[in-house]
């Protein structure tokens, strides 16, 4: 197998870029002459084409549309309750995702059918799946 690098895909369906300036800057390069569409897909080159190995962002796609991963972070550990939050794709399953909480000293020491049970729904009401 060939080395892990990120796709770029060029030719005349590929739009020149963006309504916003910096959107085009951070989506499109110039490779040997050709405008090239920076997809943030990582691939893997072997024979007869490539195999996809995932995302060199932390955009996830789940039920067809787009997730920010950093952003669904960002809106967990804004619950009341929470220290920190992180969210991660499970690789056995890729259209699972799990998120992992710290939760503040008080509702750690809480009973699970009070404030921990409450932090729990509001993060399953909080994230996008």
């Amino acid at each position: 197998e060939g080395e892990l690098g990120e796709l770029y895909l060029h030719g005349p369906m590929v739009t020149p870029g963006y309504f916003d300036d910096e959107d085009t800057k951070a989506s499109f390069v110039d490779l040997s002459g050709k405008r090239c569409f920076r997809t943030r897909d990582l691939v893997r080159v072997v024979a007869g084409g490539f195999i996809y190995q995932g995302r060199a962002d932390r955009l996830i796609k789940q039920k067809g549309r787009w997730v920010d991963i950093n952003s669904a972070e960002q809106q967990v550990q804004d619950i009341e309750g929470v220290v920190e939050a992180c969210v991660v794709a499970d690789p056995t399953a890729p259209s699972e995702f799990h998120a992992f909480v710290v939760l503040s000293q008080s509702d750690k020491q809480a009973t699970v059918g009070g404030a921990v049970a409450e932090t729990v729904r509001r993060i399953r009401a909080t994230l996008p799946w």
